[in-house]
């Protein structure tokens, strides 16, 4: 249509509706131009107000809308129509449906979940503890190499590059025999996509080889491959890579490998050290606890013998002469002392026997106990109740014809060996084993 006709479209539309020159330019435009579908626009959009001011706004305000409604529905059917154009989504992402975000290491273990579902599990080492950002932090730690390797699943020959080069034996040992982290991913995906666009890869099966350098301090992106690629021309690549890059790095595993020499010889003989540091401890410790125990043993001893004799001090202390024979209520015991005394003595009838044992102990500890420091016996004399002390003999006591060892706990009335009158011989411990040797002895 002419300018003239324009103009002719636009005055007619005025004279019906009394719209704005550019309201109804709009409108017609919209209309291709058509007087007639414009005023029905018009019409449909809003009734016609009795106020001018008012229908202009209103008529302007349904215009806008329209045209809005038209920018949307175009723009809807243009990415609709991109989002079916191949190779497209790799190029703008956004056009992907969305999918469920997942970590990093998630991918990686999807992506080898597929892998092994499709080809098997006899594929090179992949690392699957992160994403490639993980695999480089890895690599840098451990002054090493990684190689990361992209593919398309929307691509046709990425069928040929899974089962030629990721599922390749001879690439497999030599990645583990140069300890090569391998990390792959789709590009489809998120993660790897970034990678791609990172590293500078635009055309896929690509792969990216990383290497330490110690001048640097840092991981140097030493080869980089895109296109058609094999396990050959891959593993000679990487190959012409180490003439230039590994060397260095040899150097610095090397220099790396004496110091953790070194520092594990120091640290043996840290341990051997403080082993034998250890040693000596517990033997000072042990030989510190025996003497310890031992003077315990010895006060022990010292505080016994000092009670003993404070016991036996008051045994004698109680002796009183003796009754006279022909009292009906006593006992007359003659006692043979070890030494070969004998002493003729006067017990109560009702007296234990246990008092005959105490009076042949103060008996015969008498001169011992007279030779004793007292002094040393008062610092465990302290608080000491002698009636209480549970005095151990050190004699044992025998009636003479027959031979039979007294009890101490019974009556001296019920023994008729001893009541009312007897003999009894008392010995002691250390005699009774010379008595026995010497028999032993004879016998032999």
């Amino acid at each position: 249509m002419s300018l003239q006709t324009h103009e002719s479209a636009i005055r007619e539309l005025q004279r019906v509706c009394e719209v704005p020159d550019d309201t109804a330019e709009a409108l017609l435009s919209s209309c291709d131009w058509d007087v007639q579908r414009a005023i029905e626009t018009i019409s449909s959009t809003s009734e016609r107000p009795k106020d001018n001011k008012t229908s202009s706004k209103t008529f302007r305000f349904g215009v806008l809308q329209t045209l809005f409604s038209l920018f949307v529905s175009g723009m809807q059917r243009l990415f609709a129509f991109l989002s079916r154009v191949p190779l497209v989504n790799n190029f703008l992402p956004f056009l992907q449906q969305k999918k469920r975000i997942t970590s990093p290491a998630d991918a990686s273990n999807a992506f080898i979940q597929r892998l092994e579902e499709q080809y098997g599990t006899a594929h090179i080492k992949l690392y699957d503890n992160g994403g490639y950002k993980e695999a480089l932090v890895q690599a840098k730690k451990e002054y090493g190499i990684a190689l990361l390797l992209f593919t398309s699943s929307e691509h046709e020959s990425a069928d040929v590059f899974a089962s030629k080069v990721l599922m390749n034996p001879e690439l497999h040992t030599f990645l583990l025999r140069h300890k090569i982290i391998c990390w792959a991913g789709d590009v489809c995906e998120e993660e790897a996509y970034f990678a791609a666009c990172q590293f500078g890869c635009g055309h896929f099966p690509a792969a990216v080889l990383t290497i330490y350098s110690p001048r640097h301090s840092d991981l140097l992106v030493t080869a980089s491959m895109s296109g058609v690629l094999s396990a050959e021309s891959l593993m000679t690549t990487i190959t012409n890579a180490f003439v230039r890059y590994l060397p260095p790095l040899e150097r610095l595993h090397n220099s790396l490998a004496e110091q953790n020499a070194a520092r594990e010889l120091r640290a043996e003989q840290d341990r051997a050290y403080n082993e034998s540091l250890a040693a000596d401890r517990k033997r000072q410790t042990q030989a510190r606890l025996q003497r310890e125990r031992e003077l315990a043993m010895q006060r022990q001893k010292r505080e016994t013998e000092a009670k003993d004799r404070a016991f036996r001090s008051y045994i004698r202390s109680q002796w009183i002469e003796p009754a006279t024979p022909s009292a009906s209520d006593t006992a007359r015991i003659s006692i043979r002392l070890p030494d070969g005394n004998r002493v003729i003595r006067v017990f109560s009838k009702s007296a234990l026997i246990r008092e005959l044992y105490d009076y042949a102990d103060a008996y015969y500890y008498k001169e011992t106990d007279a030779q004793a420091s007292v002094d040393e016996d008062e610092e465990y004399l302290r608080n000491f109740n002698v009636k209480t002390y549970p005095y151990e003999h050190s004699c044992r006591v025998y009636t003479l014809m027959p031979r039979v060892l007294l009890d101490p706990s019974t009556v001296i009335e019920s023994n008729k060996y001893i009541y009312p009158n007897g003999n009894v011989v008392v010995e002691f411990a250390d005699e009774e084993d010379d008595s026995e040797e010497e028999e032993d002895d004879a016998t032999n």
